[in-house]
């Protein structure tokens, strides 16, 4: 689907939540949104944002959730096209802005060694992960998105919920990867609900 794809559903009036997808929670498990798209010109602008705070450091199977975070945003990165314009932020209770929106083409290596690098440590505040992917995303031209790859833990929840509400409010959407045994799913799915 990243790559111009196509998914296809198929299933009678009693299945699949009963048909007419459009906002229910069938929809929300599928990688595309139901109905007719809205052609936005201009490039594809995404903002990775991963969790890299204490939380994260904890065991999830053989790895902790911060390694399968980074195997997470290494796997998206394999998935996009080379034109599509990337940035890469990382958050415990700060933000930290690791690279500009560039083309992938132009800066790949620089985002996957800069993923691979990633250490956990710290508290845990989503909100200004978010905050720091809308600043980049704000005067673009072009489809907007985050990708939040987090275990939702996280202070201030509410405030995280507040900016997935403001980046709706301009244009930029929001997707969530939970990571983790313990993953706050309310918040990450709540996060990405408003971020349509």
């Amino acid at each position: 689907v990243v790559n111009g794809g196509g998914v296809v559903v198929i299933g009678g009036s009693n299945s699949y939540d009963y048909g007419d997808y459009e906002g229910t929670f069938f929809e929300t498990l599928l990688p595309v949104k139901i109905g007719v798209g809205d052609k936005v010109e201009g490039d594809t602008n995404v903002v990775i944002v991963v969790d890299i705070s204490g939380s994260t450091g904890s065991n999830f199977g053989k790895n902790s959730v911060v390694d399968v975070e980074k195997a997470q945003a290494i796997s998206l990165l394999d998935n996009m096209r080379n034109t599509d314009k990337v940035a890469l932020v990382a958050f415990n209770s700060q933000a930290f802005r690791l690279t500009e929106l560039e083309p992938l083409a132009d800066h790949k290596q620089v985002l996957v060694n800069q993923i691979s690098r990633l250490k956990d440590g710290g508290g845990t505040v989503i909100a200004e992960g978010l905050r720091e992917a809308i600043d980049i995303l704000d005067n673009t031209v072009g489809s907007k998105q985050i990708v939040l790859i987090s275990d939702g833990i996280s202070q201030l929840a509410s405030n995280g919920i507040l900016y997935s509400k403001l980046a709706a409010q301009k244009g930029i959407r929001i997707y969530t990867v939970g990571v983790g045994g313990k993953t706050d799913e309310k918040q990450m799915r709540e996060i990405a609900l408003n971020g349509l």
